[in-house]
């Protein structure tokens, strides 16, 4: 489950059309393939960019107090996220006139066999859960584990989180969808309306720290342990899924940036003003006097502050820039991702459309936008192993990474019906489908309402909204609803079946998991 990096990894600034666009932030948990958690070292990114330059791609590494984390290539970024046991691509954007999904399946395919070659020469492989059920979640484990980012320091001291929670890898299948800004709450709403269906299908962290979780999708529970006892108590909020429909911009970032929030950090250069590029100079990772909202930072053009480096006072100016930079705050299963054409524009523009009553910020950022896509962030990180092979076939197998794109990109682009299927159930009623999908996956029900006939009615909306030529992927989520076996279901099956102890049985289970591709 992703841990906020502090880093806005966003798609090429470009002009905004009505073509839908298409991205790809998949989590991978790294294990040994004879069962403990594997951490790669600063060998599997020199190993994993000569790959690349091999194939002729650029790639040049990127690093973190001294350490390796990452290979940036023209097709996205592979990284870490929180732990060096949690691997990260993000991909795209791909255009749906430049082969779309199809296409991002294709790179996303080469990018994987890749990890799984380079992991493979130290014994190493991607495990299919979406946490890595033997890890302990202590504290000599998480410094073994995390990743050397300044956020991690600033989200445990200043935030109050318990960032180690998150340090067994909590792996997530992020999908991307680009949309134009008139349209961005409403695709929104359906990802996080619907969002109950993608928890169940791809429930796959049944156990924990060699037990038995209690729970099919645990990997969840992560965000009720790392804001147990949040500095700001909106951070605790902002995990939950809202309790209605976004009307506008405007009422969604009044409850990102309600009163019961605060502004993280944010980046200026040796004058207090955001950096102009990256080779701008230096940039200081600072804190705001006051812990303003970010709604309240953007009423005042000057603020005083403290650099994390070294504690020097500095004054800074409030941009839109540092608005846009906080578009990650918020942990729901949604997200509006977008960038500022130009780069920025004046606070006090965005000031006045936020005190209208309307569609004044949708009108804006229309104007100023360079580009919108939402987030997808309810689905686990599912991949192919053995046993799919042997008991579903290869079409199944083949379609599990992409399927949560698939449904993802079906859902908003047959958006007329996915809205009529959230009124037909209710708001109230997918709430509560949500949690009871964490807990039980694909037996989940509220309301009487069975998870089985959500997943089903979600899966033909989507269906409708696709492509002939893209209709393979979601072989998978067929398979799932069509056997009432998730991924979760099928590691607690095997589980009935071993003899011994809890964590050997678990054990051999981690053994038994690690990805194949064909």
């Amino acid at each position: 489950m992703p841990l906020p990096s502090g880093e806005v990894n966003l798609p090429a600034t470009g002009q905004l059309t009505p073509t839908p666009t298409y991205g790809l932030e998949l989590e991978k948990v790294f294990t040994r393939k004879d069962g403990p958690a594997h951490l790669v070292d600063d060998s599997y990114f020199t190993r994993l960019r000569q790959r690349y330059l091999d194939r002729h791609w650029e790639a040049e590494v990127s690093d973190a107090d001294e350490r390796l984390v990452g290979v940036v290539t023209p097709h996205g970024v592979e990284s870490l996220d929180n732990s060096f046991g949690l691997g990260e691509s993000a991909t795209g954007p791909i255009r749906h006139e430049s082969g779309g999904l199809n296409e991002l399946d294709r790179i996303v395919a080469q990018q994987v066999q890749d990890v799984v070659e380079v992991l493979d020469e130290s014994g190493a492989t991607i495990l299919n859960m979406s946490n890595h059920p033997l890890t302990n979640i202590d504290d000599e484990t998480y410094e073994r584990h995390v990743v050397p980012k300044p956020v991690y320091e600033y989200m445990r001291t200043v935030r109050g989180w318990d960032h180690k929670s998150g340090i067994n890898a909590k792996a997530q299948n992020s999908p991307s969808v680009g949309v134009p800004a008139e349209q961005a709450v409403e695709a929104l709403n359906i990802t996080l309306g619907l969002g109950a269906a993608l928890v169940a299908l791809y429930a796959n962290s049944p156990f924990e720290e060699g037990n038995l979780a209690g729970a099919k999708e645990s990997r969840l529970h992560i965000w009720d342990k790392v804001f147990k006892n949040p500095t700001f108590s909106g951070d605790h909020r902002l995990h939950q899924m809202p309790g209605r429909p976004f009307e506008n911009m405007r009422d969604y970032f009044q409850w990102m940036f309600g009163p019961d929030t605060a502004m993280y950090f944010i980046v200026v250069d040796d004058d207090g003003h955001p950096p102009k590029s990256e080779k701008s100079g230096h940039a200081h990772f600072i804190q705001v006097d006051e812990h303003p909202t970010v709604l309240e930072f953007l009423q005042k053009p000057n603020w005083q502050a403290t650099a994390f480096e070294d504690n020097r006072r500095l004054t800074v100016t409030s941009h839109m820039s540092h608005f846009a930079m906080h578009q990650f705050t918020q942990f729901a299963g949604a997200r509006i991702r977008y960038g500022l054409r130009d780069g920025d524009f004046p606070t006090t523009e965005f000031n006045e459309a936020m005190s209208g009553t309307g569609n004044e910020v949708d009108n804006l950022f229309a104007e100023k936008g360079a580009y919108f896509y939402i987030e997808g962030r309810e689905p686990g990180a599912n991949f192919p192993d053995q046993e799919l092979f042997e008991t579903a076939g290869e079409t199944v197998a083949r379609s599990v990474i992409m399927s949560a794109a698939a449904l993802h990109a079906g859902l908003i682009r047959n958006g007329e019906a996915a809205k009529r299927l959230i009124d037909s159930y209710g708001w109230p009623t997918l709430q509560g489908l949500r949690e009871s999908a964490i807990k039980a996956g694909l037996e989940g029900m509220y309301n009487d309402v069975s998870m089985p006939r959500l997943c089903s009615d979600v899966l033909s909306v989507a269906a409708d909204g696709l492509d002939s030529d893209e209709q393979w992927m979601l072989a998978y989520p067929e398979y799932v609803i069509r056997t009432g076996q998730t991924g979760a279901d099928r590691a607690l099956a095997r589980y009935e079946q071993l003899s011994g102890s809890t964590y050997s049985r678990i054990a051999q289970i981690v053994r038994e998991k690690g990805i194949v591709l064909n």
